[in-house]
């Protein structure tokens, strides 16, 4: 019986994997000047505005010409578009690529070069601008409307701070209400090790229709390569999970036949799952990778703790397989998405990224502990504002700097005084200047920072 059981996002991201940048405010603000003085030619050149495959194609060559971008794209309109899509993201440009209220802001900013702070967070103008456009900033997940920002800001406020694991693999399944208090509550959990990463992931999974499907056919079908690809959901295409029908018949013949003397097999068809799932399958098989170890010392190399000893029945290795083939993608997935939802929530400078830890800066640390609860309400809505310049407490009345509660609260926890604007604001100088000095200290020695000096 064949049935067709479609992907469906179970995550958010923000931007776009086509992409990946470093210095990404710099990139940005580039590329908002690169789009007002393209539209400025392509305004006396056709007498008015449209974003069609020429224009992107135009646009592209102009990036080109301008060293923005190097190389030569199979399909310079995708290029372009991909190129800007992620500023449509975050409303500093419309979907025809004109240049918003907002973004206009910013490029003022940056056309001027003064980014001297002006406001009570203590960031640079165009992080603040980038701190509203990520508070309004909400994506689409099926039918769940998602504001990634501030469901960080209630995970953080909630827990303190995440590990790179968290933040990866756990934070972005923070869709809805419910699986936003399920995720906080699955993270203490883990902590106390009451559960793990790959059960907490599948949890999330089997709360969708297409996966709960894709089980129950699973389970009650006879396997095949057919099958093996329905039941995949592959979002690009079935025939990428191919390779998958081989891994299943190796592990049903290792571990509930028991043919030892097809382990180097069970190998060879884990080597043919591409890039992250292959990688999580064979660190999840096996002991090594070390082909000629495995081939010599077979059943010596499995992982002991495998989950598939205990098979007794074609049943009990369908349920294991079934989870880990879809845990393994959505890792995958995931990792793919760290860096890039890493750069744009790190545009609000806002976030502390070090010692494999993201936690809030200490301002933006006690301003949410005094108003997310204020907040959290918009946190699965759509802003109209997206594309406007407006204050915080347009995009939200709950969104109020009480200079008195915040200040008691950061003198209360480091045992100092702080009472005004100035004495925080030196307070946190002083801190990213001791945060600086350590990173110098952790990641440069004398000598590459003499060979620095002498180069710039």
């Amino acid at each position: 019986m064949h049935i067709n059981i479609p992907y469906r996002s179970f995550c958010w991201v923000i931007g776009t994997t086509s992409f990946r940048t470093a210095k990404l405010n710099l990139k940005i603000e580039q590329q908002l000047a690169l789009l007002n003085e393209f539209y400025d030619k392509h305004i006396k050149e056709h007498g008015k505005w449209f974003w069609n495959n020429q224009t992107q194609i135009d646009y592209y060559n102009f990036m080109k010409e301008k060293e923005f971008i190097k190389g030569d794209a199979l399909r310079k309109d995708k290029d372009a578009r991909e190129k800007t899509s992620g500023l449509v993201d975050i409303g500093l440009i419309t979907e025809d690529r004109r240049i918003t209220e907002v973004g206009n802001e910013l490029l003022n900013i940056a056309t001027k070069g003064n980014f001297r702070d002006n406001n009570k967070l203590n960031i640079d103008k165009d992080s603040y601008i980038y701190f509203k456009q990520l508070l309004k900033t909400s994506i689409k997940v099926n039918d769940n409307i998602v504001r990634p920002y501030i469901v960080l800001a209630k995970v953080l406020t909630e827990i303190g701070e995440l590990s790179f694991d968290e933040f990866t693999y756990l934070l972005p399944l923070a869709i809805s209400v419910e699986s936003t208090k399920n995720i906080i509550s699955r993270i203490k959990e883990l902590r106390n090790n009451k559960i793990t990463i790959v059960d907490i992931i599948y949890e999330e999974l089997m709360q969708m229709d297409n996966y709960k499907l894709a089980y129950e056919h699973f389970i009650n079908q006879k396997v095949s390569e057919d099958l093996i690809c329905t039941v995949g959901i592959n979002r690009k295409s079935r025939s990428y999970d191919k390779p998958y029908y081989n891994l299943y018949r190796r592990i049903k013949n290792v571990f509930l036949a028991k043919k030892y003397d097809e382990i180097y097999e069970l190998y060879l068809a884990s080597k043919q799952i591409n890039q992250k799932p292959g990688n999580l399958w064979r660190k999840f098989l096996f002991k090594t990778t070390n082909a000629n170890s495995i081939k010599k010392n077979g059943i010596n190399n499995i992982n002991e703790d495998c989950p598939f000893h205990g098979c007794k029945s074609e049943i009990d290795i369908k349920k294991i397989f079934f989870k880990y083939l879809h845990v393994f993608k959505a890792m995958a997935t995931l990792s793919d998405y760290f860096d890039l939802n890493r750069r744009y929530l790190n545009l609000t400078e806002t976030l502390v990224f070090e010692d494999q830890i993201v936690r809030f800066d200490l301002l933006p640390k006690y301003f949410f502990e005094t108003c997310i609860n204020n907040i959290i309400d918009i946190a699965f809505t759509e802003d109209n504002n997206l594309s406007k310049s407006i204050s915080l407490q347009d995009i939200s009345k709950g969104l109020v700097f009480n200079e008195k509660e915040i200040y008691e609260r950061i003198s209360k926890k480091l045992g100092t005084v702080i009472q005004t604007h100035e004495q925080a604001t030196a307070f946190i100088k002083d801190e990213r200047y001791r945060r600086f000095n350590q990173l110098i200290d952790k990641k440069f020695n004398d000598s590459v920072l003499v060979e620095l000096y002498i180069h710039y």
